[in-house]
């Protein structure tokens, strides 16, 4: 019984820790996305909330902001 519960325990526990680690990594490129099809008028490369980011997805905001 106690067995079963700690499995349980663990594998919700892992299923959330699983959650939030992906949203940790997609959001950049989800705020990214939505910077890119937003309307060209609306581009201006001080609104890019990605390029605050430190990682590859600030290294990638910055390159297209270069064109």
């Amino acid at each position: 019984q106690s067995i079963i519960e700690e499995s349980i325990l663990a594998l919700a526990l892992s299923f959330i820790f699983l959650f939030v680690a992906a949203r940790w990594i997609t959001r950049p490129i989800e705020k990214l996305s939505a910077f890119i099809t937003s309307d060209i008028k609306d581009i201006t490369p001080d609104k890019n909330p990605a390029l605050k980011n430190k990682s590859e997805i600030g290294l990638l905001a910055k390159s297209l902001m270069t064109y």
